[in-house]
């Protein structure tokens, strides 16, 4: 069906250059490489729609930016701007398009994501008063829908 579609349309598709993510649909046409997960602007999509593939890539790139903390910490880098720095880079990590992949996180997901950040609290990084996982998602949650009413409050005319 593909295929047919193809050669009656006039786009050319370069298979070479080419990947498709397979979500329980029959075998890709054109021998398109087929792969298990694809990173779409910074966030890990699975075949299986779940954020174990992304949590698990967050917590790699995490856990580097706590080496590179521990780096500044031993150059003497005060305790206040190393929390700064942990807000600006590991924090903002996790927030990153939270409302994108946020809905697809297990329970076990979340527990990672808290048990890193509960981590982070014991080596000085993160205040004891920091938001847990469940609380940055609802916070990005009710940002976003704050924006959208005060977009919505604003009335538009149109001239003809």
């Amino acid at each position: 069906m593909c295929e047919a579609w193809l050669l009656f349309s006039t786009v050319k598709i370069h298979c070479k250059f080419t990947t498709a993510l397979m979500i329980q649909l029959p075998p890709p046409c054109l021998n398109n490489k087929q792969v298990d997960r694809i990173t779409m602007l910074g966030i890990v999509v699975n075949n299986r729609m779940t954020a174990a593939d992304h949590v698990a890539e967050l917590l790699r790139s995490c856990t580097k930016l706590l080496y590179a903390l521990q780096v500044l910490r031993s150059h003497g880098l005060p305790q206040q701007s190393l929390k700064d720095v942990f807000r600006t880079t590991v924090e903002s990590k996790i927030q990153y398009a939270a409302l994108a992949w946020s809905g697809l996180c297990t329970a076990g997901d979340r527990a990672q994501l808290n048990a890193f950040l509960c981590r982070c609290m014991k080596l000085g990084y993160r205040e004891r008063d920091a938001p847990s996982v469940e609380e940055i998602f609802a916070m990005s949650d009710d940002h976003i829908f704050e924006n959208k009413q005060q977009q919505s409050t604003h009335s538009t005319t149109i001239y003809a």
